[in-house]
C-alpha cells in the first residue's frame, strides 16, 4: 500500500469517526431537550394544582329521621349509602387489609410511591394491557375528594401526585387512611352504591364495619380496585379469589400469621 493510500485511509476513518460523534451530540442534544420539554410539562400541570383552593367533593350521607323524644325513626330512601364512623370504629383488619392490597408502602412514601409506579409500568409493558396501577391510597383519597369525572391521563396522573404530596405534608397517615375508608366507593347492590366502609360493612354483610371477621374485612379491602368485577352477589368466585389475594398479602407484610392465613381463605360466603 502505498502512502497516498494510507493517508486517504486515516482520513476516511477520521471522517467516519466524527460523523458518528455528530450523531451521538445530535441525539444527546435531542434527549436532552426532550427531558427539559418534559419537565416544563409537568411543572406546568403541576402548578395549576393547589390543595388549597380545592373544596372536598360533598360525598353525602344517609338522612336519618327522629321522633320528637330523639328516638330513631328511620332512613331517607337515596342512591347512596354512606355514614361517616371515626377511626376508632375501622377494624384494625381493615386497615390492614386495605394497606396490604393497596399500597403496601403507605407508612413509608410521601404521597406518591415511585418503585409502585416503575413496578406497574413494567408489569403493564410485560402484559401488554394495564393490569397494575401506581396509585398510593392518598393518590386515590385526592381523587376521591377532589377530582370530580377523573380522566385516565398523563395531565391527571400529574396533578394528583401533586395534591398527594401536599395532603400529606398537611395531614398525618391515620387521617388519610380513616378519610378514604369513608370516602370510596366499594360497589352497587340494587342501585344504591356503598361508600365508605361502614355502609359496605351493613350491604355486603348486615354488620357495622367493627363487627368485621378478618375474612369479611379482607373481602371489603379488595372491593375497592374494581367493586363490580369482585361483587360477591354478582361474581362470588372472583369475590373469594380476590379476598384470598388480600389474606396473601397481609401474609407476606406480616399482618396475619400462616395459621390464620389457611383458616380464613378456605372461609365460604355463606354470611351473605
Amino acid at each position: 500500500m502505498t502512502q497516498r493510500q494510507r493517508k486517504s485511509r486515516r482520513r476516511n476513518r477520521h471522517g467516519a469517526r466524527s460523523k458518528v460523534l455528530l450523531g451521538f451530540g445530535v441525539l444527546a442534544t435531542v434527549c436532552v431537550i426532550a427531558v427539559l420539554s418534559l419537565a416544563g410539562y409537568v411543572l406546568a400541570i403541576a402548578s395549576t394544582a393547589d390543595l388549597s383552593e380545592l373544596k372536598p367533593v360533598d360525598k353525602g350521607e344517609i338522612s336519618v329521621v327522629y321522633a320528637a323524644d330523639g328516638s330513631r325513626l328511620g332512613f331517607v330512601q337515596s342512591d347512596v349509602l354512606r355514614r361517616v364512623v371515626p377511626w376508632r370504629e375501622m377494624p384494625v383488619d381493615l386497615r390492614r387489609a386495605t394497606v396490604a392490597i393497596e399500597d403496601e408502602r403507605f407508612y413509608k412514601h410521601k404521597g406518591v410511591d415511585i418503585s409502585a409506579i416503575v413496578r406497574a409500568g413494567i408489569k403493564n409493558l410485560e402484559s401488554g394491557e394495564t393490569v397494575q396501577g401506581g396509585s398510593t391510597l392518598t393518590q386515590q383519597l385526592v381523587r376521591a375528594l377532589y377530582i370530580k369525572e377523573p380522566e385516565r391521563n398523563f395531565k391527571r396522573k400529574i396533578r394528583e401526585a401533586k395534591l398527594a404530596s401536599e395532603l400529606e405534608e398537611e395531614h398525618s397517615k391515620t387521617w388519610i387512611l380513616e378519610n378514604y375508608l369513608n370516602s370510596v366507593p366499594y360497589g352497587t347492590v340494587e342501585g344504591r352504591t356503598a361508600i365508605g366502609a361502614e355502609a359496605a360493612a351493613v350491604t355486603f354483610f348486615d354488620k357495622h364495619a367493627k363487627d368485621l371477621d378478618l375474612d369479611e374485612a379482607a373481602l371489603l379491602a379488595g372491593l375497592t380496585q374494581a367493586p363490580s368485577q369482585y361483587n360477591p352477589f354478582r361474581n362470588p368466585q372472583a369475590a373469594i379469589e380476590r379476598r384470598n389475594d388480600v389474606l396473601k398479602k397481609m401474609l407476606e407484610n406480616g399482618y396475619i400469621s400462616q395459621a390464620e392465613y389457611e383458616v380464613k381463605k378456605a372461609q365460604l360466603l355463606d354470611r351473605l
